[in-house]
């Protein structure tokens, strides 16, 4: 009598578990991913994609400073460190080390600089990206390629900012 309790109460958790849903913003098959950014991380911090789909990534900033959002891989996020963040310098308003007021100022940022379907190499100024003034939602649709070492991750990459945490990961699905 057990064992068929049991085997019931099993059967139940196959069958109606997965028609429950996830919460989970990395698992919706639409294309669309909703990232949440705080003072220093993203939630989440994981987004399975497949090549060739799609994604529009919904990125709300919560925190109190700027954000970005960029996609890119582990070696541009290190090759932009190695760089001295060369980006970043020269925008005197934005990433003062005491990251004070950061107004709108959006920096240089131009229509390029919103992604799309812009597909860089190793060059971080390439990889789509959006930067993103508190309390703002943004999106941005990047259409994945077929190579799943392109976009491994998604970075905030203002001085101090990645080295705080803020950091995801880009995980290709069958």
């Amino acid at each position: 009598m057990r064992f068929r309790t049991f085997a019931v109460m099993l059967a139940a958790i196959v069958l109606v578990g997965p028609a429950c849903g996830d919460d989970d913003a990395t698992a919706e098959d639409d294309g669309t991913r909703t990232i949440e950014l705080t003072d220093f991380q993203f939630s989440p911090d994981l987004a399975a994609v497949s090549a060739g789909q799609t994604v529009e990534f919904i990125v709300t900033n919560h925190g109190a400073v700027e954000h970005e959002f960029r996609v890119t891989t582990q070696r541009g996020i290190d090759d932009h460190i190695a760089g001295g963040h060369q980006e970043h310098l020269g925008d005197d308003d934005m990433h003062d080390d005491d990251m004070g007021d950061m107004g709108d100022d959006m920096g240089d940022m131009d229509d390029d600089d919103m992604g799309g379907d812009d597909i860089g190499g190793d060059d971080i100024g390439e990889m789509p990206k959006l930067v993103i003034p508190p309390g703002e939602t943004m999106t941005l649709t990047v259409t994945m390629p077929d190579d799943p070492t392109t976009y491994t991750r998604f970075v905030c990459l203002i001085p101090g900012h990645y080295e705080a945490g803020m950091v995801g990961e880009i995980v290709y699905s069958g």
